[in-house]
């Protein structure tokens, strides 16, 4: 069976924005200092198209980020994150 096309991204500010449907795990990369990443289910994508995000790609998903870390009952991760996206608010 062929599955269509997902739909095309949004643009905003100039920049293409994709929904995000869920987010499915982190990491840590090996940098110095560490950054952390989010692994992206993307909404109308299959989980062959999941990607490693750093936190700017993700700082409108702030629900979906939210929800991940409930699910993992990793309360810590989040206010970590939190603090994260507020210093990276412009």
């Amino acid at each position: 069976q062929v599955r269509p096309p997902p739909p095309a991204p949004e643009i905003i500010n100039d920049h293409l924005e994709y929904d995000v449907e869920e987010i499915v795990n982190s990491r840590l990369t090996k940098h110095k200092p560490p950054r952390l990443q989010f692994r992206v289910k993307w909404t109308n994508y299959g989980h062959e198209d999941n990607t490693w995000e750093p936190i700017a790609n993700v700082l409108n998903a702030k629900e979906a980020v939210r929800d991940y870390y409930k699910k993992k009952k990793r309360a810590k991760g989040w206010n970590i994150w939190e603090k994260l996206f507020e210093d990276a608010q412009p």
